[in-house]
C-alpha cells in the first residue's frame, strides 16, 4: 500500500490514528473500494497499518496528495479528540470530520469551546473492539453486523448522512443516540465492566501460585477485559467519570446488601434472600443480552470433550460436528494446569446435545459430560 492513489482522484478518506480502530476502519473501507489515507503520530504505526492493508500513508503536506479529502475520521484517545478535530477542520475546511470515541459528551463540549462552527463534526462510537491494541490486532471484519452509535448533536444532517455511509461501508449498522444517552449507556455496558474485570483480576495479583493454577474458565471469562491497555482506559474512564461513578455506586450497593446478609446468615442458611435476589437479577439481566445476529438471547447446552494439546485436535472435533450436521454456537477451552490436555466446551442447541455427545464417543472422543441450561 505504498503507492499513491491517482492524481486528481476525489472522494478520499483520511484516517487519523492508525491503531486497532483506525486501522480496522481503513481495512474495511479499502475492502469496500474506498480510497484511504492514513496518518498517525507514530510514523512506524502508520507504515505498519499501511502494510497490513488499511490504506496509504499520507504525505507530510496535504497539498502533496493530489487528492480531494472529503471525509476525515479521527480515531485518537478521548483527550486528543477536540484538538485533532480543530486542526483537521482548518486543514480540510470542506470535509466532514467524524470522530470515533468511546465517550461523546466531553469531546463535544471541548470541540464547541475551540471553534465557532462545528456543525460538520460528528461523534460516533463503534461497539466493537478487543482487549488487544494496535494495527496488528485490526480486522476488516471488526465492525461487521455490530452497532455503531452516531451522536448527531448540533450537526448538519449532511454530516450524519456521511457518518451513516461510513458505518454501512464498514459493515456495521448505525444507531442514533444523543451524546448524554450514549455516555450513560456505555458506562453501564462497557466502562463499569472494564473496572470490575480489572478489580477482580487484581485480586489474583498477590494470590499464591497454587490458587492461580486451579483457576477455571469462569475467572478467565470475567477477567478477559483486564488485559486491556491501562493508559487508554484511564483516559476513557476519566472522560466519563460521572456516569461511571453512578453505575459503580449501584453495583456497590448491590454487593453491600449481600455482604451484610452474609454476615447475618448462619452456616446452614441456604435461603439467603439477598444472595438469591442478586443471582435472580443477574440471570434476568443476562437473558436480556441479544444472541447471534441481534436475535433474542438463547440458552445453549454444553458438550464437554477432553482433547489433547496437539496440532489439529480442535479442527478434528469441529470437523466431526460439521459431518454430523450440528451447528456449534460457541467454543471455549479449559486447559488442565500442568497437563497436556484440556476440556473443549461446545455450545450447541439443547435438542442436539445428547446425540452429539454419543456420536463423538462413538468416534473415539472422551466426552466428559453434557450440561443443559440451568443445570
Amino acid at each position: 500500500m505504498s503507492a499513491r492513489p491517482p492524481s486528481g482522484e476525489s472522494g478520499a478518506t483520511l484516517i487519523v490514528g492508525a491503531g486497532l480502530i483506525g486501522a480496522s476502519i481503513g481495512m474495511a473501507l479499502v475492502a469496500a473500494g474506498r480510497s484511504v489515507w492514513l496518518e498517525d503520530a507514530d510514523p512506524d504505526v502508520t507504515r505498519l497499518a499501511a502494510a497490513l492493508g488499511a490504506g496509504t500513508a499520507a504525505p507530510l503536506s496535504p497539498g502533496q496528495a493530489g487528492v480531494a479529502v472529503d471525509t476525515v475520521i479521527v480515531a485518537v484517545p478521548p483527550a486528543a479528540i477536540a484538538t485533532e478535530c480543530s486542526r483537521l477542520t482548518h486543514t480540510y475546511p470542506t470535509a466532514t470530520v467524524i470522530h470515533v470515541c468511546s465517550v461523546q459528551t466531553r469531546p463535544r463540549l471541548e470541540i464547541d469551546r475551540l471553534m465557532l462552527n462545528s456543525s460538520h463534526i460528528i461523534g460516533t462510537h463503534p461497539m466493537a473492539g478487543s482487549e488487544r491494541g494496535g494495527p496488528t490486532a485490526s480486522s476488516a471484519a471488526l465492525f461487521r453486523d455490530r452497532p455503531w452509535v452516531i451522536c448527531p448533536d448540533g450537526c448538519e444532517p449532511s454530516a450524519a448522512a456521511v457518518a451513516d455511509d461510513v458505518v454501512r461501508a464498514c459493515g456495521g449498522y448505525p444507531v442514533r443516540m444523543s451524546a448524554t444517552a450514549h455516555d450513560d449507556a456505555v458506562a453501564l455496558v462497557s466502562h463499569t465492566p472494564q473496572l470490575v474485570s480489572s478489580a477482580l483480576a487484581g485480586q489474583l495479583a498477590d494470590a499464591a501460585p497454587e490458587i492461580v493454577t486451579i483457576a477455571g474458565t469462569g475467572i478467565r471469562d470475567l477477567t478477559r477485559l483486564a488485559g486491556a491497555d491501562p493508559v487508554l482506559w484511564r483516559d476513557i474512564i476519566a472522560s466519563n467519570a460521572g456516569p461511571v461513578r453512578r453505575h459503580l455506586r449501584d453495583l456497590r450497593d448491590a454487593l453491600d446488601r449481600v455482604i451484610l446478609a452474609l454476615g447475618e446468615s448462619g452456616p446452614g442458611d441456604h435461603e439467603n434472600a439477598a444472595v438469591t435476589r442478586l443471582l435472580d437479577r443477574g440471570r434476568a439481566g443476562r437473558e436480556r443480552l441479544g444472541g447471534k445476529h441481534g436475535s433474542r438471547g438463547r440458552h445453549w447446552s454444553t458438550v464437554q470433550v477432553v482433547i489433547e494439546d496437539r496440532p489439529g485436535t480442535l479442527v478434528a472435533v469441529l470437523s466431526a460436528c460439521q459431518d454430523l450436521g450440528v451447528n456449534v454456537e460457541d467454543i471455549s477451552v479449559d486447559h488442565a494446569p500442568g497437563h497436556p490436555v484440556g476440556v473443549l466446551e461446545l455450545q450447541v442447541d439443547p435438542v442436539a446435545a445428547d446425540s452429539l455427545a454419543e456420536a463423538l464417543r462413538s468416534r473415539g472422543w472422551e466426552v466428559a459430560g453434557v450440561a443443559f441450561p440451568h443445570d
